[in-house]
């Protein structure tokens, strides 16, 4: 049986969303629709990748950028992998770099600067805190208030396609049948669920329509970079956990030989100095100075 495309690899996402066609076109429109929340009626796909103008800087080649006719920007992110450490700070230096690339002429007003979207659809549920399929985030206060006028500028948004719930197809929003699309497509179990959801949203029709158009040599191709870049993330994750696990076991064994020699230090002092006398000249309490003596016994 010949393989259905993965669209969790970010290059069959941008195979099928990032085209210059016309299916293209409307099924980016429909996706953007159904997370934004807000008709989208065409956009332009632009370079991905932000280059910057100092050496050596981070500038990151974003999966999707888009820019709307109003002058808005947004970036779509497809994440399988979940790198607790990385990932937040990722997507906010993503963000930061998107908003960067607006340059206000002199003397233009600072108003006309545009919102733009940091929009991240994950395989992965980013945190048991963030319970919806669609998570928005903004500048607010601790009061939950939004920034005046610019609080909702930089906007970042997380769909989790693990929380797209299993219901009637006809029970859907446009977000979860796109999810639905997403998460399943190449899932031979969910087949009869996926043509329900074809049928039911242009914009999703066309994106089946254009993986039709696709080879199946093609399709493989990137099904195989796709398991590829799989395990390559696992081996990096490992790797990293491995890191870390040593790097926090040798700062255990620095600080237990620290300690071990303060021990050594305030045993000797304790044969010619009081209690009180070892306090003052290490800075520590009387009470610390009793349990480390107490330790050494």
């Amino acid at each position: 049986m010949p393989s259905k495309l993965n669209l969790k690899h970010d290059m069959a996402f941008k195979s099928v969303f990032g085209a210059d066609t016309k299916e293209s076109q409307i099924a980016l429109c429909s996706l953007l629709r159904s997370i934004l929340k807000q008709p989208v009626s065409s956009v332009k796909v632009m370079n991905s990748e932000l280059t910057s103008e100092i050496a050596k800087q981070k500038h990151p080649r974003m999966d999707l950028l888009v820019s709307f006719d109003d002058g808005r920007l947004a970036n779509i992110e497809m994440q399988m992998v979940y790198d607790p450490e990385e990932f937040f700070y990722r997507m906010f230096y993503y963000e930061i770099r998107l908003a960067s690339r607006q340059v206000l002429k002199e003397g233009e007003p600072y108003s006309n600067f545009h919102l733009v979207y940091q929009i991240v659809i994950t395989d992965f549920i980013i945190s048991p805190e963030y319970e919806d399929l669609a998570e928005q985030f903004e500048q607010r206060n601790w009061k939950g208030q939004a920034l005046k006028y610019a609080g909702q500028l930089m906007q970042l948004i997380f769909v989790q396609l693990p929380k797209v719930p299993l219901m009637d197809v006809k029970d859907m929003s446009l977000l979860e049948k796109w999810s639905f699309f997403l998460k399943y497509f190449e899932d031979e179990g969910k087949q009869s669920i996926i043509k329900k959801v074809i049928k039911q949203e242009e914009g999703i029709a066309m994106a089946d329509k254009i993986i039709k158009y696709m080879s199946q040599e093609w399709i493989d191709q990137l099904n195989e970079e796709f398991e590829q870049l799989s395990i390559n993330d696992s081996i990096r994750m490992e790797n990293a956990r491995i890191k870390w696990a040593r790097e926090e076991a040798l700062q255990k064994g620095r600080e237990l030989g620290r300690l071990e020699e303060q021990r050594n230090m305030i045993e000797t002092l304790s044969q010619t100095m009081s209690v009180g006398q070892i306090a003052k000249a290490l800075q520590k309490s009387t009470e610390e100075i009793h349990h480390i003596l107490k330790d050494c016994q």
